[in-house]
């Protein structure tokens, strides 16, 4: 039995396998970024579902689906594609959405200052979020530090869209924020010892995170006027 157990432990994996692991599954995630840019791009001509496309929250909720009970590496590698994924498909559809909905007025070209801005900013984001999410689960500081951040960050960029309004169009964001909130905690370990942690944490962790939230558009806002200052 020991010779068999040991046999299995040193076999090499299948190819299979192993395309799953670095290849297959960044490849999957940045397909899912895509199709939530997509989704995004549509939602930003629909009054509806307009907060998602002036929001974090969805690419915040994708980062910790692609972190969360992961290795750090293979973490970090999912949320950089699926965010690159998505910010390329929102700036590629805009202009696709506007033609289709606009078809008598002149069309607008793709952004390319603003998608590169953003697909930086997305490399960036993505490897600090894949580098805290991947830490969720466990009971632990640094696991109620991720959960707090995760929880924050959602509803941070949810409520700094959202403001002081409660209008109808203002739900389906609110609504897909508590259910993200609610994954976050299944994934996450929320005994009692370690939800107390988590719960002492969030007021912190939520100023942090308006200040995360905030950060691209202030810099994007920045730069927009040192250009026109060169000019």
């Amino acid at each position: 039995m020991s010779g068999v157990m040991s046999d299995r432990s040193t076999a090499p994996s299948r190819p299979g396998r192993v395309l799953c692991g670095p290849v297959l599954s960044p490849v999957v995630f940045c397909l899912i970024g895509a199709a939530t840019g997509v989704f995004a791009a549509y939602s930003y001509y629909h009054d509806p579902l307009d907060p998602f496309a002036h929001s974090l929250t969805v690419w915040i909720a994708l980062a910790v689906v692609a972190s969360a009970r992961t290795d750090t590496r293979t973490a970090i590698t999912r949320t950089v594609a699926g965010l690159v994924g998505a910010v390329v498909l929102f700036y590629v559809g805009i202009p696709v959405f506007y033609g289709h909905y606009y078809p008598d007025v002149p069309p607008i070209e793709v952004n390319t200052g603003d998608l590169a801005l953003w697909c930086v900013l997305a490399v960036c984001a993505g490897a600090a979020l894949g580098f805290v999410f991947s830490r969720l689960d466990g009971d632990t500081w640094w696991a109620a530090i991720a959960t707090a951040l995760a929880v924050t960050l959602l509803w941070a960029s949810t409520l700094v869209e959202v403001g002081p309004r409660l209008a109808g169009e203002e739900f389906p964001l609110i609504s897909f924020t508590v259910l993200v909130t609610g994954a976050v905690f299944l994934l996450a370990d929320t005994r009692k010892t370690q939800l107390v942690r988590i719960l002492s944490l969030v007021a912190p962790g939520f100023v942090l995170s308006l200040g995360v939230v905030m950060a691209p558009d202030v810099l994007e806002e920045l730069l927009l006027r040192l250009t026109l200052s060169g000019r």
